[in-house]
């Protein structure tokens, strides 16, 4: 079985050793198909980010800076599907839909429209049921922990940026 939100929690709250949590995600890699999870979630986040390129919608750099400060922040605290439950699967098979996502895998639409009738959204549905079943309290818990990261990294981007806004003034004073 594969670590959930509550699992996760345990473990990095110390009270699931590491080696339990190692060992429950490496049968989670074993009982994966050919590749290992990781390895497929990396290959269809570089497939994207290459069409994104290839087609000229943004350059490279623009891609890098935009998954670096955004999803991979994100998915430090959150992985996809946790991210999808605290947003609403409802939302994310909105998007799907709008840019054309899931038009040649029926089973991922069919598995997630399932979801949506069932009202089965995530987080903030009634049920507390998407991917995973959540307690408010998880909820919370889950969410503040992202929201908090995120303000951190918040806060060292503005530094960082009146960090250099200073070193340019300096520059060009003694330049002038």
């Amino acid at each position: 079985e594969v670590l959930g939100p509550l699992e996760m929690a345990g473990y990095e709250a110390g009270h699931l050793p590491f080696a339990e949590a190692a060992a429950a995600l490496a049968v989670a890699k074993e009982n994966s198909s050919r590749n290992s999870i990781d390895g497929r979630i990396q290959q269809a986040a570089l497939c994207a980010a290459l069409e994104i390129v290839a087609s000229g919608t943004a350059s490279a750099k623009e891609v890098e800076y935009a998954f670096v400060h955004s999803l991979g922040r994100r998915y430090r605290e959150t992985g996809p599907l946790e991210s999808a439950d605290l947003g609403g699967l409802d939302i994310f098979q909105a998007i799907f839909g709008t840019l054309g996502y899931l038009k040649h895998d029926s089973s991922v639409k069919n598995w997630l429209a399932d979801k949506v009738s069932q009202k089965q959204t995530g987080t903030k549905s009634d049920s507390m049921h998407g991917i995973y079943r959540w307690t408010r309290e998880t909820a919370a818990e889950v969410g503040g922990r992202r929201k908090s990261r995120l303000v951190d990294f918040l806060r060292q981007d503005m530094a960082q940026r009146s960090n250099q806004n200073k070193q340019d003034n300096m520059t060009a004073l003694k330049a002038g």
